[in-house]
């Protein structure tokens, strides 16, 4: 027996060996405050600290600082400096595979790692805040000028008290020197509760967006001088009502500019407004995923930045916000902290050049 219990350790020991041992935390900081005089939204601050921290191990590939198969387990936490104890604890969970030109993750991960080119008008920033995780899977293919990707986030299971509800989209993008185009597009699957309730119905909403734009970033002395233009249409149907379909059309555009950590951000929205549904019984606070914004006819948001901390596992931003919505205009102050330790996310190598303005600050 004694002989067994010791040729299963060794097995053990040997298999583990093998493999690399990965951890991290993320921590991810908040202050927003939000001073809107618009019908879309409402006046709000929010305060408050994510920290996810995770253990896994890693295992192929050509070497072993450079392996193709991830398991990882964590929890990822918020506290909210509200004067409550207000504290919520989510899972993750995921099996994530990358060996070029493929990306493929599968379980409980961060949103962020693999939907952070979707526009406001898809996803709405405070989503970051309060529901950062993903849980369900996807898939990129990637090559030098272009990729593609797919994924599917199952957002409720069906019980006599909640709905089934899911997320499925695709995304794709091509460059050919400055030049370059973009596509995203989603729907959301609302379906009933598990006990049918009169009145209500199955609910699909969707969005798609197609864009051209010009990066000029490689042309310039500045670090990011880029300007893009598309259609951004929304598309929503109630399944009793198979017929109307909802398809509103408008014009999406955005341009930036930065140089050494300082920055400049313009989008401008106008034509028919998304959200069709967004003020009827029909949306019960779980109906839309965006910027409630992009309701309006037309819309502008110009965003200033500074970009206070740049360093490999620490970065920090302060953004002022100006929003141009019905004649009015709203403001925002928005500052976030993003810090990456372990192997797992952090930046390897030395830390970048600070910026011009951090070297006066030191003298």
């Amino acid at each position: 027996m004694k002989k067994y219990i010791s040729f299963i350790f060794l097995l053990i020991t040997v298999c583990v060996s093998a493999q690399k041992f990965e951890y991290g935390l993320d921590v991810y900081g908040f202050l927003d405050n939000r001073e809107y005089k618009s019908s879309y939204q409402i006046p709000q601050s929010m305060l408050g600290l994510r920290a996810a921290p995770e253990i896994g191990f890693a295992w192929g590939g050509e070497n072993r600082e450079n392996p193709n198969h991830h398991i990882r387990a964590g929890v990822d936490g918020l506290c909210e400096f509200s004067g409550n104890k207000d504290y919520d604890l989510d899972l993750r969970l995921y099996y994530k595979y990358q060996n070029k030109p493929f990306t493929f993750y599968l379980g409980l991960f961060p949103r962020a790692d693999v939907l952070s080119n979707f526009p406001a008008t898809f996803f709405y920033d405070s989503l970051t805040y309060y529901r950062p995780n993903m849980a369900g899977v996807y898939w990129k293919y990637e090559r030098p000028k272009w990729n593609a990707s797919v994924f599917l986030d199952w957002t409720s299971r069906q019980t006599k008290t909640k709905r089934e509800t899911f997320i499925w989209g695709l995304s794709g993008f091509y460059r050919e020197k400055i030049f370059y185009t973009e596509a995203q597009m989603y729907m959301y699957h609302r379906a009933a509760y598990g006990v049918p309730v009169e009145g209500d119905h199955i609910h699909d909403m969707g969005a798609m967006h197609v864009a051209v734009g010009l990066d000029f970033t490689d042309k310039t002395p500045l670090d990011t001088l880029y300007v893009r233009a598309g259609l951004m249409m929304g598309m929503e149907c109630r399944r009793h009502d198979p017929g109307n379909w909802e398809l509103p059309k408008n014009l999406l555009t955005e341009c930036g500019a930065e140089w050494m950590g300082i920055g400049a951000k313009n989008i401008f929205f106008a034509g028919e407004g998304l959200m069709v549904f967004y003020n009827t019984p029909y949306n019960q606070g779980d109906l839309y995923w965006g910027d409630p914004f992009y309701q309006a006819k037309v819309y502008d948001r110009l965003d200033l930045y500074l970009k206070m901390m740049n360093f490999n596992r620490v970065e920090a931003r302060f953004t002022f916000a100006l929003h141009f919505a019905e004649s009015k205009m709203s403001t925002q102050q928005l500052f976030i902290l993003n810090i990456h330790l372990g192997n797992m996310r952090g930046k390897k190598g030395k830390d970048p050049e600070p910026f011009i303005w951090q070297k006066w600050f030191r003298k």
